[in-house]
């Protein structure tokens, strides 16, 4: 839950206020202040929050504005201000655009649900936002929010209801009300954003973005927006290290000069990590975590953990030669956990270790869930993460091993630059790229998939120098724990998620205050571009709000004619929204669509589009039928 002062202070009943905080905030840098800020009728209420050392000038930025807000009424250009009066207004507020839904305990209810770094990055993005960020409300779109308690009660959403605003993405009339507003994407699509910005009449709102992994396919919209003129100073799209900052500049350098010379690129480009939770890694519990995995306790356990793939992660195969290379291998225990469930190479790499001679030594673990993911970084004494794939841009799992106090020996790769700090925290070891020529071009003939998982299967990782840091490490306890427990406090110091939103709350106050300042107008959007307007003409016809649908009859095996459950196997619907529509017709007996709509969107609160394509789904499997039949053609 967020942290509250129980006694806040009032603006409006505190003379001097901004004067005193001034010099608060000037003088006590080790106990600064965050402010939040929140519209309470005509109150605008501050709560201080004692914030790590190093976070004070967020204090300084939010004062400021906070001066902006109670003193003058120019808070943006008069041609863009909102109509509605001030108390009307909601300041600060975000839209998270992003699947609202824990991945690690989705992980943990089904082994088979695939999971990856993006995925556990949008879960911990989206909770940390709501405990420490001072931004309020959080607006999430209903039809992403796939979140439901589980057999415990828990989700989550619990507890943070006074934070949350639902809106449709069919119907975002409700951020009319929203003075000041940042639309705040999960992953690098600006793009659609863009249009909602035009289409509301609203060039104010900044937008960010966020890097992950690197295609040359999610590169296009980003040139095409500036390319016509979407996006602008005041929007951000955030790299996770300064090898993806770099990455995204440079392709962008290569494709501006084909097109124009003059081009530059015109949002915004801050490096600004990844985040972890240092509660949820333990550094105790090594005993028994040891005795669930079966490792001795006087192994020196070395731990890989991430997705098993060769040509979207890393290739373990060198790993494993340099393990079976050891001199004290008869001493180690090699440890390779992560997600299994594409390529489903668990059996491989047992085999090839004992291709190696070292099967014996090597413990594989596919799919652990969260409980067995803070056994493996309990039960280790080092992290290994060879990673040679130009789809990692940071390497969360690296941070992650860092925030349980492990050393860490990691390719000389990417963002793992800015994590590892050699010598201190772990070991960087070289990485080799083959010779790369106009063969390789990224926008070329040859499929991108094809380049770079073959740039994957011929980039070096040393597996000498890999081997070298393991043995040193293997040997010298007393630098496993030096290394380990500085990583630990630059893993909490950089990558907690309370210092991570700290400077998002820095980035969004510059863009609004950017956007403020800005002479951008809004330019009207294309309305009509819709999945109808293109692709209509495909089907027949489309099913209209007066179709009148009906149960199909039950089969004469006691069955109901292609059952509904089936339609539920799909992840991307609800089970049970079909039952609540299956119960709706039984009583009903026949309805049309748009009375479903109207019905269930108004008692479960669910938008039109997710109730319509659970009507489709319905009628595709033959558990509903159309009463309003089209007229087929007579043959012959």
């Amino acid at each position: 839950m967020r942290a509250m002062n129980p006694e806040p202070w009032s603006v409006r009943q505190a003379p001097g206020f901004i004067q005193a905080l001034r010099q608060r905030v000037r003088y006590c840098v080790r106990a600064t202040t965050r402010e939040f800020v929140e519209n309470n009728g005509s109150r605008h209420v501050l709560y201080p929050q004692t914030t790590p050392e190093g976070t004070w000038p967020t204090a300084l930025a939010l004062v400021a504005r906070l001066s902006t807000v109670q003193g003058s009424s120019e808070a943006r250009p008069a041609s863009t201000r909102p109509t509605q009066t001030r108390t009307s207004l909601i300041m600060s507020a975000i839209l998270f655009h992003g699947r609202i839904r824990d991945a690690e305990r989705h992980k943990t209810i089904n082994r088979v649900s695939p999971i990856l770094g993006a995925t556990i990055f949008e879960t911990g993005f989206f909770r940390a936002l709501l405990h420490y960020t001072a931004s309020d409300p959080i607006y999430i779109v209903r039809e992403l929010c796939n979140e439901r308690a589980d057999a415990g009660g828990t989700s989550v959403l619990d507890g943070f209801a006074d934070r949350i605003k639902f809106v449709s993405a069919n119907d975002l009339s409700p951020l009319t009300k929203v003075s000041e507003l940042v639309l705040m994407s999960r992953g690098p699509h600006m793009f659609q954003f863009a249009w909602i910005r035009s289409r509301m009449g609203r060039a104010e709102w900044p937008i960010v973005g966020v890097t992950h992994s690197l295609l040359s396919t999610v590169f296009f919209p980003w040139f095409t927006s500036t390319l016509i003129g979407r996006l602008h100073e005041y929007d951000a799209l955030v790299c996770s290290s300064h090898a993806a900052r770099a990455a995204i500049q440079s392709a962008f350098d290569v494709i501006a000069r084909e097109v124009t010379p003059e081009a530059a690129l015109p949002f915004q480009l801050p490096v600004i990590p990844l985040g972890i939770e240092p509660g949820d890694f333990s550094t105790t519990g090594r005993t028994e975590a040891r005795q669930r995995l079966g490792v001795k306790p006087d192994d020196v356990g070395i731990l890989y953990f991430g997705r098993f793939s060769a040509t979207d992660k890393c290739d373990l195969v060198p790993l494993l030669i340099a393990f079976s290379k050891l001199h004290t291998c008869a001493t180690c225990r090699l440890i390779l956990a992560g997600d299994d469930t594409e390529f489903r190479m668990a059996d491989y790499l047992s085999k090839t270790a004992t291709e190696l001679g070292c099967g014996d030594r090597v413990l594989v673990v596919p799919d652990p869930d969260t409980d067995g993911k803070r056994d493996l970084l309990s039960a280790a004494d080092v992290f290994v993460s060879p990673s040679d794939n130009i789809q990692e841009t940071f390497g969360i799992a690296v941070a992650e091993a860092m925030c349980a106090g492990l050393p860490v020996v990691a390719s000389d790769w990417s963002g793992y630059k800015d994590l590892v700090i050699q010598g201190e925290t772990g070991f960087l070891v070289p990485s080799y790229l083959p010779a790369l020529g106009r063969e390789l071009e990224l926008f070329g003939m040859q499929p991108h998939a094809s380049n770079y998982q073959l740039l994957a299967r011929c980039t070096t990782i040393d597996v000498e120098s890999l081997c070298r840091y393991l043995e040193l490490l293997a040997d010298d306890p007393p630098l496993r724990q030096r290394l380990g427990t500085r990583g630990r406090k630059e893993a909490i110091r950089r990558f907690g998620w309370r210092q991570v939103i700290a400077t998002y709350d820095e980035l969004w106050a510059s863009l609004l205050q950017r956007a403020t300042q800005s002479k951008h107008q809004a330019s009207p959007g294309p309305a009509g571009y819709t999945h109808k307007s293109v692709f209509g003409h495909y089907a027949s016809r489309e099913l209209l709000d007066t179709d009148i649908v009906a149960l199909n009859e039950p089969s004469s095996s006691g069955q109901q004619c292609g059952h509904w459950r089936l339609a539920a196997r799909d992840s991307g619907f609800s089970e049970e929204l079909f039952t609540d529509l299956v119960a709706a017709l039984r009583v009903a007996k026949s309805t049309s669509i748009g009375q479903l709509v109207d019905d269930l969107g108004r008692a479960e609160q669910i938008g039109d589009l997710v109730i319509r394509c659970h009507v489709g789904r319905l009628l595709k499997y033959g558990a509903i039928r159309l009463v309003t039949c089209p007229v087929l053609p007579q043959v012959g």
